[in-house]
């Protein structure tokens, strides 16, 4: 496709035309610059984290920006090179200008390159650091080194790092690797070797669905730098209010809405794709002569520490945020989440099935009144106070409204 773009911008012989310099700047030469850039950020990060400490977000981006900076020098580079002495080449600054004016479909993709690859590289430092505050013996001591915060420093969780936090997991939800973790429980590699390859009959996770979800979280709370157990209860009193917490001045806007519900949609997708492979997983164990072989016995309290889960710190249902209560492990319990699991997705799976099997214009129509809807819902939220009011509203919504917001969130999430 990438090709495809450059030979028809080549063939209508287009020019961008800087404004102060009237340097021409041909579409060739940025379109190099996105694919090597996306190639680049596809393969960040390409070693093991130095030092113990996580870098900053911050420090991650700017590693980022550093990356896309060398491709376009490089591109420029090579375009000059190319081009000889012949006229005057193109600088660094004359590129950088041309991009601001640029629109192409590559940049999508090398937009998409370097957010996976920020989520990569956080999750990488964060699991390097979580394995070495188990072998310190002491989680609460370390977060607190590390500079974490918690009730002691702050009042509650600030609107951009919930933002943040919901953008890193909606798009960590995603990745392939983490993926296969939700999926198996087996460790998270970026070492070149995959979750697969770790699969073998050894013995089975000792971590349910749920709990690994619940891990993801952890990590990327800690990279927002919060402690996770009052980050969760910040982000409760914020979205789901109780009586006694009133009215927060402190409010989400409407962006802040789209940004958590876009995460609720993508942590309840994938945590329904793990339910059903662990389901899967469940019904090959049964034998052929109708007997079921046990694959594993677990007892668990409600904290399951560093040492129980093989190299993982401490993680209890206050941990993260919207973790489900964990009173209980038995089977019977598990069934029935594992049921729920595959009542939601194929709800979910039905709807967009009935989407898809619109004609065109039918179908370009429910889309469009449930954008409508979408919207509308936002704008509504974002004028009520946190409260009783709100809470009427959400339970006002009518049956056809909230299909239209489902069809919405399901389509957004599963168009690239």
């Amino acid at each position: 496709l990438i090709s495809v773009v450059a030979d028809a911008l080549a063939c209508t012989c287009t020019r961008i035309y800087l404004l102060k310099t009237m340097t021409p700047v041909p579409p060739s030469l940025l379109i190099s610059f996105f694919e090597a850039a996306t190639a680049s950020l596809n393969r960040h990060p390409d070693s093991a984290p130095s030092g113990h400490i996580p870098l900053s977000l911050d420090a991650q981006r700017q590693a980022l920006l550093k990356i896309q900076v060398q491709s376009l020098q490089e591109a420029v580079s090579r375009y000059n090179d190319e081009r000889g002495t012949e006229t005057e080449g193109i600088t660094l600054q004359d590129a950088q200008e041309a991009l601001k004016n640029s629109n192409f479909a590559v940049a999508r993709g090398m937009e998409d390159a370097a957010r996976c690859a920020l989520v990569r590289a956080v999750l990488q430092a964060e699991l390097a650091w979580d394995s070495w505050v188990v072998r310190q013996g002491s989680v609460e001591n370390e977060e607190r080194s590390r500079g974490l915060k918690d009730e002691n420093d702050v009042n509650s969780m600030s609107l951009d790092s919930i933002k943040e936090f919901c953008g890193l997991c909606s798009a960590a939800v995603n990745l392939p690797v983490v993926e296969k973790y939700l999926r198996n429980g087996k460790d998270i590699s970026f070492d070149g070797t995959t979750n697969d390859e770790q699969e073998d009959d050894s013995g089975e996770s000792r971590l349910t669905p749920p709990e690994r979800m619940e891990y993801i979280h952890l990590l990327l709370l800690r990279a927002v730098g919060y402690r996770a157990a009052f980050a969760k209860t910040s982000m409760q009193k914020l979205f789901f209010p109780g009586e006694e917490d009133g009215n927060d001045a402190n409010s989400p806007d409407a962006e802040l809405q789209e940004a958590f519900g876009n995460f609720l949609n993508a942590t309840a997708t994938a945590a329904n794709k793990a339910a059903m492979a662990s389901s899967s997983s469940l019904q090959a164990s049964t034998l052929s002569d109708g007997n079921t072989r046990v694959v594993s016995v677990q007892h668990s309290e409600r904290t399951v520490s560093g040492e129980a889960v093989g190299g993982m710190s401490a993680i209890t249902n206050d941990a993260v945020p919207l973790a489900q209560s964990m009173e209980e492990h038995d089977d019977e319990r598990q069934r029935r989440q594992l049921a729920m699991a595959r009542k939601a997705a194929a709800l979910q799976q039905g709807l967009l099935n009935e989407v898809h099997a619109m004609e065109e214009i039918e179908r370009e129509k429910i889309l469009a009144d449930a954008k409508d809807a979408h919207l509308s819902f936002l704008a509504r939220v974002s004028e009520l106070p946190i409260g009783e009011e709100r809470l009427h509203f959400l339970q006002s919504i009518d049956s056809d409204t909230q299909r239209l917001l489902a069809i919405h969130k399901l389509w957004e999430a599963q168009t690239p």
